[in-house]
This record gives structure tokens, sequence and C-alpha cells, in this order.
């Protein structure tokens, strides 16, 4: 849907943009933060309540990257008088958070060992909007053998967890493990709905709850896992960051979900429910106007988030530039679908040691706004593909579905869970698709949606935020059974017990199939247990005793 009559407006028209930063000081902020910094307070207070960045007593949350070879922690301890003015909240490397005011942010980023001040991205629950335990099992349910997960601990990492402690004891297990909740946790009952499905499959597995909203949290949060910080056989996490790194495995939260399998805790991530909201391509000029094309079509309808009533647009732009190498310099513009005027823009600058992303957040004057990719690179862009990833969704005429797993969904070590209809056996239209980009099926497998929870009351649970906690309470059975099991072994078995749907074999739409276990797990991915084998012999005797099920 070519808008020719929109470029050469767009090209003298006014801008609600941040300007190319006049100081150095300035270039160390991101053009997102300075546009949010210089607003009226009004508007400012109306930009940090209705988008995804949260404000609490005069502060919010910043993700501050120093200068290469310099320890954020270093940092922190040579100038400890910051620390008066600002709250350093998590150090990890050359990274850290940090609780601030805009009155402080100058001082910040005055220190020359800062690179770059940014909103940190903040996690987003797979959540589209437990009938689906039945349809794990082809064969004899293992509830009717007393299999329940007993003695394995299931971790839910999630971004909220309100009203868990009303269901202690009905929907979740009585003695649920609540210390990892951080603030913040009563904001959203996501991670309390993942659990209670956790709970359907493997009622006897101990849930210990873990919630964060930032990437800095959860990055250090898997980190706690793998020190021994934090134990756990089997991790959930139906979370995930959406287009802010290449789905290769190379990002900073793949690379921290294959520490946690490595030191052989089972990860379970859900694929994204991002299959209509990306269009990607090759960049082209075509008429050569500096505004680029994605297969040969300028500017990418997208839909406005519903916020308090008022249409958001909430929009990323990445493109196949090394991340933290790129010197491709595009920008990101948002414009109104009915004038000329721009919503917002991104301009990062890319200089060689920066990543090739642009993000805006604006308030558009109706349901939908076009994105623009605005070249400055000097024609560097030829040949490279490019991602555009709106939040609520990218019009039907141009949304892409393959390719469009949230991270670290994409993560090797990883078991990958996608979102299918039990009714038809058909993909749910939202559920994110593989390959991932260096080319690996993903996701591994798929697993019911459209489940009840108390939590969730009349809606019907759908995403594969909803999905994947299936697999995790069917790892906590495996591993009750084959309590030595590695990580591999357990994998292995699940890859084997599905069936196939779509294509013939392996692909990247349903993995290896629908969960559909047919067997006991049987073999040894490690020395068996004497004692859970005797205990296996007891279970045997006393088959047929049924679990809770939900009326």
């Amino acid at each position: 849907m070519k808008i020719r009559w929109l470029l050469g407006a767009l090209a003298c028209g006014s801008a609600v943009a941040a300007p190319r930063p006049p100081s150095v000081e300035d270039a160390r902020i991101s053009p997102q933060l300075r546009l949010v910094r210089d607003m009226p307070q009004d508007a400012q207070r109306s930009w940090m309540s209705e988008g995804r960045v949260k404000r609490q007593t005069g502060h919010f949350k910043v993700h501050v990257t120093l200068t290469p070879g310099l320890e954020a922690e270093s940092f922190v301890r040579e100038h400890i008088g910051l620390q008066k003015q600002i709250d350093v909240q998590v150090s990890l490397g050359r990274e850290f958070q940090a609780g601030i005011s805009f009155e402080d942010l100058r001082l910040l980023s005055g220190f020359e060992e800062v690179q770059k001040i940014r909103f940190p991205f903040y996690a987003s629950k797979k959540e589209y909007y437990s009938e689906g335990t039945a349809a794990l099992f082809e064969g004899e349910q293992w509830s009717e053998l007393g299999i329940t997960g007993e003695g394995v601990t299931v971790a839910v990492i999630d971004v909220g967890f309100e009203g868990y402690d009303a269901l202690l004891g009905s929907e979740l297990p009585l003695y649920t493990n609540a210390d990892g909740l951080a603030d913040g946790w009563e904001e959203d009952n996501h991670g309390a709905a993942v659990a209670e499905i956790i709970h359907d499959v493997a009622p006897g597995a101990q849930l210990d709850l873990y919630s964060f909203e930032t990437e800095l949290e959860f990055r250090k949060l898997l980190q706690q896992f793998v020190d021994g910080e934090h134990e756990a056989d089997v991790i959930n996490a139906s979370i995930g960051f959406d287009n802010v790194w290449t789905a290769d495995g190379t990002s900073p939260y793949a690379q921290a979900v294959d520490a946690v399998v490595e030191a052989g805790i089972v990860y379970v991530a859900a694929a994204g429910n991002e299959a209509e909201n990306y269009r990607w391509g090759k960049l082209t000029d075509i008429d050569g106007n500096g505004f680029l094309e994605i297969d040969g079509e300028e500017g990418t309808w997208i839909a406005g988030g519903n916020y308090g009533g008022d249409s958001w647009a909430e929009v990323s732009l990445r493109w196949s530039d090394p991340m933290e190498g790129s010197s491709t310099d595009l920008d990101l513009l948002v414009t109104n679908e009915t004038d000329t005027v721009e919503c917002g823009r991104s301009e990062n600058p890319q200089e060689g040691d920066d990543n090739p992303f642009e993000y805006v957040s604006c308030l558009l004057d109706s349901d939908w706004g076009l994105a623009w990719i605005a070249d400055y690179s000097e024609g560097g862009f030829k040949g490279k593909t490019a991602w555009v990833y709106s939040y609520s969704g990218v019009d039907e005429s141009q949304f892409v579905q393959d390719s469009t797993l949230t991270l670290p969904a994409d993560a090797a070590g990883a078991l990958t869970v996608g979102a299918y209809l039990q009714d038809e056996d058909k993909i749910a239209w939202y559920s994110s698709q593989g390959p991932t980009e260096d080319g690996r099926i993903k996701p591994d497998v798929v697993a019911p949606t459209g489940v009840s929870t108390e939590s969730m009351g009349h809606r019907a649970a759908q995403g594969t935020s909803f999905s994947a906690p299936h697999l995790a309470g069917l790892a906590a059975l495996i591993l009750e059974q084959k309590p030595g099991y590695s990580v591999e072994a357990l994998r292995e078995y699940v890859l084997k017990q599905t069936r196939d749907l779509g294509e013939t074999g392996p692909d990247s739409v349903f993995g290896h199939g629908a969960i559909a276990v047919t067997t006991l797990p049987e073999g040894c991915g490690c020395a068996s247990s004497e004692t859970r084998r005797g205990g296996w012999l007891v279970l045997m005797l006393f088959a047929g005793v049924a679990l809770r099920r939900r009326p």
C-alpha cells in the first residue's frame, strides 16, 4: 500500500521528535529518552503511564551501557557518590540498571565511561488476550498411575502473580514458594495463570515463583540459577523480548538460557504470539527518495494499542547489521494514518559500534499508523534485511508469519513450545513460527491453548504463554519417574512423544508435532535411582489413584 503523496510532506513536515544531539552528554542518551525528558510535565506523565515504561515515586528505570572493558560493579564502586542520587538495581558485565529521575539524568550522562543510556527492554507476556492436560496423553493418563511430579521443583519466572495467594491449597499448591517475588508482582496475574496450568499437569510438584520486569533483571535471575543461588529442576518462562536482537541464539537472553541448561536445568520457553506482528524482507530504494521499501513497498501499516482509551503506536526496527557493530545509519518514523504529521521518530546513530535498532512509542490520532524507514547510510542498506515489529500488530496484507520467534525462544538449549488449537489440529493464528535466523527448527513442539484458569476468569487462556506450562508440568512428571535424566535425555524423550501435524516430519510451524505421550520413559539418561524404581513398583500397585480434576 504505497502512499507516494506522503513522502514529500514527510521531508518537510513538522515532527514531534528529538533533535540530533546538541552535546556529547546528550548523545549518550537515547533519542526516545531525550524526547520524553523534554516533554512538558503533563505530556511526560501521560507517556510514562500509558507506555510500557513504569515510573514509581518520581523515579523510572534506565539501562546503562559502559565503554568496552569496564565492569559495571567497578564503575559503581569508583563513583560511590553517584549512588546517593540514583538507585543502582542490577549490575551485569558492563551494563547496569538504575532508578533515576529526569533531573539526575544529565548527571549520569556526564560520565565519560557511560556509552549509552536508554529505557530498558521490558519483557512481554506471551498471552494473546486445564483442559489441555488430557490432550498431552494419547495413552493412559499418568494421573491414573499416581504420577504427580512429586519431588520435582518447577520455577515459574514471570512478570506478575496477582491473586496467587488466594489460590493456595486449591488451584495452586498450599506450600507454593513465593520468596522470589519482587516489587510489582501484584500488578499482573499472568504468572498465576501459568502456575495453575503447571499444577494441573503436575499437582505434586513444588512451585517456586519469581517475578521480574526488565532485561537485566531477567538475565541476572537466570545467572542466579546457574550460580546455585536458586535451585530448580525445571524453569518455565512464558515471556519474551521482541525484535531487540538477532534471533539466532546469540542474544544475551539466549546465552543466559543456554547457561541454565548447561547447569542441568530444563528450560521451557513460549515461542511467542508474534505471527501477525512482523513485516520483514529485503531493503531497497527503488525511487531513490531516501525512504526505503521492504520487498518493494514503502510504509508499514501498524495497529495502535488501546491504552486508557487512546491509540498508541509501539514499533521497532531492526536490520541485518551485526549487533553492537552497525555502521548502516537508518531511522524509524511513525506517522498518523490520515495526515502527514509525524507521531514520533527514532534516530539512534549507527557509527560502527552501535546496534541496528530503532524504537518509537507515540500517540496516534486513530486506530492505525504508518512506519517508515529513512536512510542516512548513503546506500549502505543495499542487500540487507529489515524487520519492522508492531506490538499491536501489522496489517494482514503485510505481516509475515515465518521467522517471528520471541527471544529467547531461539535459544539452542530451550524446549520451545508453540500453540495449537485442539479441536482443529491447526496452529493458533498468533503462534510464532521459525526457523531461527541461523536456520534451526523452532518451535520444538506445540501444546494446547485456549484453556481455562481461575486467574483468567471467564476468558480462555489463549497464547503460547499457556501452551508452555503444559510441557513444564510434563517435564516434572518425567523427572519424577527418571530423576537422573539429563536435559538432553528429557528432550529426546519429549520429541519422540509427539503427533505429527502440518507437513510430514519436523517443521518450523509445529516443530516435531503436538505433545502426545504414549509410553512411560524408558532407558536412562544417566544412573537411575533404585529408590525411584522401587517407588514405581509401589505406584503400579496403586494404579487408578486419580488426581484432583477441575470440575
